[in-house]
Order: structure tokens, then sequence, then C-alpha cells
């Protein structure tokens, strides 16, 4: 987490990400690259506004950059591919719909194309973050969600918080998810942070993923996801979409590239 790379538009929406990057960066002294993609003038005067907006946030140097005659989410991804040991991070309005819930179209291509990891702030985060106290690793034993594992570990390391590894599951899974969770806060700890597992008992994983986090306003979630093209829009896996919507805290996803 060496740079954290935040893309604004011009709303109010979009800048609700600003918030958080300003407490991780206290936490790490992370760099900020705040950009905006310049297609038909859709920000006047946007050198001036994004170090505006980025320092309203507490964000005292921010690297202010406009791309020009690029998408949003194109913008993002060429800008990660230069950046040292980037994260993304922006604002999502996760909608609720039938079975799954949808990102906002810039939040989507950008899943589908970046190749580095991406911090939600969905619609339930609270415009005043407060300061990172904890990574919540979610696991359900497949190869998606142990492609999480190296970008949580590197993030608790670089801002010092424990890992708490958590699984979902019923009474009759309980041994198997304890023996899940238990390995994986081994990988971790083999990364050098401080991590332990735990078990909720559930049947509606998104739902106490979320219930989980919402005593624990200074988490970060950690979810795996992975993109796939089709009728010109990205999917993501349904635990992921769902708690994003829903989330009263940020979202750390990965996209595995094993299984593009």
């Amino acid at each position: 987490m060496q740079t954290l790379i935040v893309p604004l538009d011009g709303s109010e929406g979009a800048e609700r990400a600003l918030p958080t990057v300003a407490a991780l960066v206290r936490r790490s002294g992370a760099a900020v690259i705040v950009l905006t993609a310049e297609i038909g003038g859709v920000v006047e005067h946007p050198i001036e506004y994004l170090d505006r907006a980025a320092r309203a946030a507490g964000i005292d140097e921010p690297q202010t950059l406009v791309v020009k005659g690029q998408f949003a989410a194109t913008a993002i991804a060429t800008t990660a591919k230069t950046a040292a040991e980037p994260v993304v991070c922006m604002a999502t309005h996760a909608r609720s719909g039938w079975r799954r819930a949808l990102f906002s179209s810039v939040a989507e291509e950008t899943l589908q194309v970046v190749e580095a990891p991406v911090l939600l702030v969905g619609p339930h985060v609270a415009d005043a973050a407060p300061e990172p106290s904890l990574v919540v690793v979610c696991t359900d034993g497949s190869p998606a969600a142990q492609a999480i594992l190296e970008t949580a570990g590197d993030t608790a390391a670089a801002l010092g918080l424990e890992v708490v590894v958590i699984t979902v599951a019923t009474g009759a899974e309980g041994e198997a998810a304890t023996a899940e969770v238990e390995r994986v806060a081994a990988e971790l700890a083999a990364q050098g942070v401080t991590a332990r597992g735990e078990v909720i008992d559930a049947t509606d994983a998104p739902g106490a993923i979320v219930e989980y986090v919402r005593d624990r306003p200074g988490a970060i979630l950690a979810l795996a996801t992975h993109g796939r093209t089709g009728l010109a829009r990205m999917t993501v896996g349904s635990v992921t979409m769902a708690v994003v919507a829903d989330a009263p805290v940020p979202v750390l996803t990965v996209r595995p590239s094993q299984l593009d």
C-alpha cells in the first residue's frame, strides 16, 4: 500500500471515498494520486478541483492527474500499472436487485480491467471514516477466497493491524470451518501479521458478514472476486456484491488472475 489511487468525477458520491483514503494515509503514509478522466470537459478546472477536494478531506500532499482521451476505468487501470504498490480506492453505489447487487458502471469496469486491489466504499460507509482498526478476511475455502490472503496480509502489515479470518457455516459444518479459518490464520501469521480465526454460525453468509462488522466501525473487509465479461458488464461473486451493498465498512477486493 504505497500508493492510493482515487478516481473522482466531480460528484459528491465519488468524493465519499476521500475520508477513507485520508484515514489510510494517516496510518500508512501512502502517497495519494487523485485522478479524473477528461472526455468532453466533465470537470471544469480539473486540477484545481482534484487538489481542493483531496485537501478538504485531510489529504495534505495529493498528486493530481487528469487523463485525457480515456474513459474512467481505462484511466484508472493505466495509472495503477505505473504506480508503486497501488490500491484503487473508490466509492460506489451498490444497488440491491433480484439475488444480486449491481455496482455503478465505472466500478464494474474498473474491477474488470484493473490489475491491483480495489477498496470499495459502499453506500452505507459513514462519511466520517474512523481510523482503521482491523482487517476481516472472509473465506469459504475456494480458490477465489484464497486469492485475497496475500493482499489482506500486506494491507494489515502496512497499517499495523490485526487480522480476523471469518467463515460462515452451520452447526454440522463447524468442525471443517474451524479447521479452515485456523489454516488461513496460520498462513497470514506466516506473513508476519497477528491473525486469528472465528466461525459464524449462520446460513445467510452476506448478512452474517455485514452484522459481524457492524459493531467494528474501523474494520476493512477483505474478499476476493473474479471478473467475467458478458452483456457489456462485469459481475462479481454474489457474496461480495451483497456485502458491498450493505456493509458499513470498506470492502477490499482482488480479482484472482487464475480465474480470469
